[in-house]
């Protein structure tokens, strides 16, 4: 994948954090999951949000992605705040791309 892709997708999101850390604790193992798991796949924390939130889109297809055991897996919280732990991690993840 694109390093250069992903660090601006990632910048593209706000990276000031308004929302509540210790909620989303079970979501940042989750979303490191589902991204090592969909490392082909040119996902952003919003596209990582959208599919964990049960949100399809043109790019992401509900009738493609419905089938990943992540689809609809966080919808009761807010989405913002999945696209901040799927931030955080995708940035971790950046970060380790960058030292290899």
């Amino acid at each position: 994948m694109n390093l250069c892709f992903r660090v601006q997708s990632i910048l593209a999101v706000s990276t000031r954090c308004s929302c509540d850390w210790p909620k989303l604790r079970p979501v940042f193992p989750q979303c490191q999951v589902f991204l090592q798991g969909n490392s082909h796949a040119k996902l952003t924390p919003r596209a990582v949000a959208r599919i964990m939130h049960r949100t399809g889109s043109p790019a992401y297809p509900s009738a493609t992605w419905s089938k990943s055991h992540f689809w609809g897996r966080y919808t009761q919280m807010d989405l913002k705040k999945v696209m901040e732990a799927a931030k955080a991690e995708l940035m971790n993840v950046v970060a380790k791309d960058a030292v290899h």
